[in-house]
């Protein structure tokens, strides 16, 4: 049995289908759940100095490649939204200086890739 292929197809909806009643939690649990990828992926790292080698740019691929864009997005903004607050979810730690400093192309990077990849 072949499955249909559409524009909005997407692994987490062929794995995890939304039901209609429950698709606002479901989405809330992957954003959580992807942003604790992406924490997870930073702390994976590589020292190097000034921007150290992490694991991220894999897990913003795999999040835009599973979730399709629109939740992609949400997930890396929901993300960066965390770390933008002190919660220390980048690889050094978090706050709003790190969109200053030299991780912050990275930063702003993933959420672009996040999406063309989805796209």
């Amino acid at each position: 049995m072949d499955l249909p292929i559409t524009a909005q197809s997407t692994l987490v909806a062929t794995v995890w289908p939304a039901a209609d009643r429950f698709n606002l939690v479901r989405q809330g649990l992957l954003v959580i759940a992807g942003s604790l990828l992406m924490t997870l992926a930073a702390k994976t790292q590589v020292p190097f100095w000034p921007v150290p080698m992490t694991l991220q740019t894999f897990a913003t691929f795999a999040i835009g490649m599973a979730f399709g864009w629109r939740l992609a997005g949400a997930t890396v903004l929901f993300y960066l939204g965390l770390g933008a607050v002190g919660l220390p979810v980048f690889a050094w730690g978090g706050g709003i200086v790190y969109f200053t400093g030299p991780t912050a192309g990275y930063l702003v990077g993933f959420l672009a890739a996040a999406v063309l990849v989805a796209r």
